[in-house]
């Protein structure tokens, strides 16, 4: 496929779910494809065998196509393989996708980060595209992607110059100024200090905490699909992060209209927040509720004497 940029697979140990990921990306026949995998965890039964067998899976590239490998051989763990394999992958090309081997993407999905890759690549403000949609149906704007705040990582793509800003230390900005800025509400600004909290004391071992809080360091933008272009087929016990729930099934999109302005739509995060991420964000009918409790309290503080 002409208009399929560059891809990353970023493969570990689950052959099955690789192989059904893979066939996604031999139907775009990339002409780049990176491959990158962590290695076997020492005092885990079969895990050599079934990385090998990952990435033989991963490997079997039969179209016309230049293809380079990071095979480990020790384990490095989440955060520090696929952060590093995000960097390698850019010290050879300035743009591309990220697939990780449980996200199958719609055919419509390499034609949209090709598309929003060549119209974004110089645009500082925008630095990442994901290939997720979870607003259940809401339509944000009136052209066929908006601008968020959030990277949702199961398949998407970016630039070498935003990865440059990846902050692995997280210390460009102070964290809990990060977390404010872009928070609707004290509520979900506490929710994401703790999670940025969490990640920089390596309590949790997530590399796409960190690229959402370089991200928001920066006040950056993610250009979002209004459909759920990219499907998640792992939640198993054998996940790092998504051991339970579902994902929304992938769809075609066809883009035809660009907004306007680059803007982040406060309305679509909200609803994200709220539904995706499950963080408490009151609605105007909550807070009326919320603001005649409190008048009432104090009443009947004031009547009892307190």
């Amino acid at each position: 496929m002409r208009d399929c940029p560059p891809i990353l697979l970023l493969v570990f140990n689950r052959p099955d779910l690789t192989a059904t990921t893979f066939e996604s990306i031999r139907q775009a026949r990339p002409q780049q494809l990176f491959i990158a995998a962590d290695g076997p965890r020492i005092g885990r039964n079969n895990e050599r065998e079934l990385c090998e067998a990952t990435r033989r899976v991963a490997s079997d590239v039969d179209w016309p196509c230049e293809v380079r490998t990071l095979f480990r051989e020790a384990n490095l763990g989440c955060e520090i393989a696929v952060s590093e394999a995000i960097s390698w992958f850019f010290g050879q090309v300035d743009s591309g996708i990220i697939l990780e081997d449980d996200c199958v993407a719609h055919s419509s999905f390499f034609a949209f980060c090709y598309d929003l890759l060549r119209r974004y690549e110089s645009d500082d403000r925008v630095m990442g595209i994901t290939g997720n949609n979870f607003q259940a149906g809401h339509h944000r704007g009136n052209a066929d992607y908006y601008f968020s705040k959030y990277l949702h990582c199961w398949g998407w793509a970016t630039w070498k110059r935003a990865w440059a800003h990846y902050d692995h230390e997280m210390s460009t900005k102070d964290i809990k100024e990060v977390a404010r800025s872009y928070a609707a509400e004290p509520t979900e600004a506490e929710v994401w200090q703790k999670k940025f909290l969490s990640a920089k004391h390596m309590e949790l071992n997530s590399w796409a905490t960190r690229w959402m809080y370089s991200i928001w360091s920066r006040n950056g933008l993610v250009a979002t699909p209004q459909k759920n272009l990219v499907s998640n087929i792992g939640f198993d016990d054998r996940a790092t992060h998504t051991k339970s729930g579902s994902s929304t099934a992938a769809e075609a999109l066809k883009v035809n209209r660009h907004p306007r302005t680059v803007r982040r739509d406060s309305s679509g995060d909200v609803f994200v927040a709220r539904n995706h991420f499950r963080i408490f964000i009151p609605t105007p009918a909550q807070r009326v509720t919320m603001f005649l409790g409190s008048i009432r309290r104090a009443i009947w503080q004031s009547s009892n004497g307190s």
